[in-house]
C-alpha cells in the first residue's frame, strides 16, 4: 500500500510540474515558430522546454538543431488569393514564409508553387450560394478579386465563372 501512495504522489508531482504557473503565465505563447531549414549532423543541447521559459514574446522552438528561445514568425495581414490553376507538375518555390517576401506581400500557394503575392483584398460579406448549372465546361471569369468589382460587390463563383455580385451579410449600396 505504501508503494501505491508513493507512485500516486510521484504522478501528482509530475503533473503539477507540467502545469503552467499560477501567476497567469500561458502554456504556449501566441505566434508560430520560424521555419528551421538546418540539416543537423548531431543534436545540440536544448536551451528551453516550453514557451514559459523564454523571455518576452519569444517562443521555445526547434531551431538550429536544438530547442531555443526565438522570436515568433511574423505573419503579414491579409489572406492569400484563391488559386484556380490546375497543376500538371509542381514548380520551384520562391518563398516559404511571409518574412521571405518584400513589403506587404504574402507567401502563398499560387501557380503550382509558393510565391510572393499581393494579399487578397476582400469585401465584407459572403458569396451567395451557387444555384445555377453551367452548360460551359470551363467558363470565363469576369473578375479575379473583390477590389476589381464596382461599389461593394464581391468577386464570386456564380456556378458559371466568377462575376461581381452583391454579397450576403455585407454592405449594400442601392
Amino acid at each position: 500500500m505504501k508503494s501505491v501512495s508513493i507512485l500516486l504522489l510521484l504522478g501528482l508531482l509530475t503533473l503539477w510540474m507540467e502545469l503552467p504557473a499560477a501567476s497567469g503565465q500561458q502554456r504556449e505563447k501566441p505566434g508560430n515558430c520560424p521555419p528551421d531549414y538546418i540539416k543537423c549532423i548531431r543534436a545540440e543541447p536544448d536551451e528551453c522546454a516550453r514557451d514559459s521559459e523564454c523571455g518576452g514574446k519569444q517562443k521555445c522552438c526547434h531551431f538550429f538543431c536544438a530547442m531555443r528561445c526565438v522570436d515568433p514568425e511574423k505573419v503579414k495581414a491579409g489572406t492569400c488569393p484563391p488559386d484556380y490553376i490546375r497543376c500538371v507538375q509542381a514548380e520551384t518555390d520562391e518563398c516559404a514564409t511571409d518574412s521571405d517576401c518584400k513589403k506587404q506581400e504574402k507567401c502563398c500557394y499560387c501557380h503550382c508553387a509558393m510565391h510572393c503575392v499581393e494579399p487578397a483584398e476582400e469585401t465584407p460579406g459572403t458569396c451567395p450560394a451557387i444555384t445555377v448549372f453551367c452548360p460551359v465546361v470551363d467558363p470565363p471569369n469576369r473578375c479575379e478579386k473583390d477590389s476589381k468589382c464596382p461599389e461593394n460587390q464581391k468577386c464570386c463563383d456564380t456556378g458559371c465563372g466568377k462575376d461581381c455580385v452583391w454579397p450576403q451579410n455585407g454592405t449594400h449600396l442601392s
